[in-house]
Order: C-alpha cells, then structure tokens, then sequence
C-alpha cells in the first residue's frame, strides 16, 4: 500500500454548542460567513464580498476576520482594498489550517437554518504522487486530484463530528472506494 498521510478539518470557529464552548466573546454586530461544505476555496473571493458587503451596513470602522483560510484571507484582503485595516485572529497559521489542504474543487452546497448549523468534518488522505496520474476524478461521492507533493483522496461529509483526529474507517472507505472504482478499469 502506497505512503498515506490523513488529515481532516472543521471551521475555525465552534459553533453553538460545540466542544470548546465559545472562544471569543461575540459583540453585537457579525458577520458569519463560513463553512461553505467543501467549497471554501473556490468560493472564497465570493462569499469574502459577501460579508465585506454585510460588515460595511454595521457602520462600524474595525474589523476582525476570524480564522486565515482562503475565506478570512479573502474577506481581509477586501476589507483593505476597501480602505480598512482588518485584525485577523486565527487559531492556527498555515500550513496548519483546513484550506491549506483542500483540494479546491467546484461541487454543489446546501445551506440551513442557522439555528440548526452542525459541523460537517472532511478529511483527505494523501498518497505519494505518481507522475502519470495527471487528471481528476469526481464521481459516486469520491474524488482524486493529483498535486506536486501528493495525491488527494476525498469524499468524507460527517455530520456533527467535532473531532479534528482523522477517522480510520473514513480513510480506508475512501481507499476502498478508489481501489474498487480503478480497479473495474483493469
């Protein structure tokens, strides 16, 4: 079996109810604009004039970005562009948050009642990479997208899993998954 890294990321912030309880006191006025299922990346310029939008009807002149992902990079960059000087608070620098391993990829997104906001863990695993493979794959709820230093393999959606430990029965589901679906091919 090739070299196998796992890792695997929620938002940057606990929602209600999460394990960690609240980690900043919320003032009157924010703008929540994240978790996007999967598509923080690619929609990060997007939903970033979303809440820039949202944030400039507050009145307010300072602003804070939670998290240094592509969405808080995104919406800061645009609060500059803006005339403002974002503070950006971050748990973690890269290469230690959840967009630093995303694969970037275009797939569909629901969106719920606030209320009724529940984590939805990902998680990738990365083999080495192999030169020939030079094309992605998307399809029965898996997906591979090959990169310099690895080959990502993905398709995981827990809902209401708080954990940020990989899930060993996620990852051999996924490799499972792409070794049945290659293999048919053979």
């Amino acid at each position: 079996m090739p070299s196998v890294r796992v890792v695997s990321g929620l938002p940057t912030i606990p929602l209600k109810g999460g394990p960690h309880g609240a980690l900043i006191p919320i003032p009157e006025n924010v703008v929540h604009n994240y978790g996007h299922g999967g598509g923080g990346i690619t929609m990060s310029w997007g939903t970033g004039h979303l809440a820039v939008e949202e944030a400039l009807q507050t009145g307010q002149s300072e602003f804070a970005v939670l998290g240094c992902g592509a969405v808080g990079l995104a919406t800061a960059r645009l609060l500059q562009k803006k005339g403002f000087q974002p503070t950006i608070y971050a748990k973690d620098l890269p290469p230690r948050t959840t967009s630093n391993v995303a694969p970037a990829s275009w797939s569909p997104s629901a969106s719920a009642d606030p209320d009724k906001r529940t984590p939805i863990k990902g998680q990738l695993t990365a083999v080495l990479p192999q030169p020939e493979v030079d094309y992605i794959f998307v399809g029965g709820g898996l997906y591979m997208m090959p990169r310099k230093d690895a080959i990502l393999l993905g398709g995981t959606h827990e809902r209401d899993e708080w954990s940020m430990e990989p899930s060993p029965t996620e990852m051999q589901r996924v490799m499972t998954g792409h070794m049945e679906f290659f293999g048919k091919m053979a």
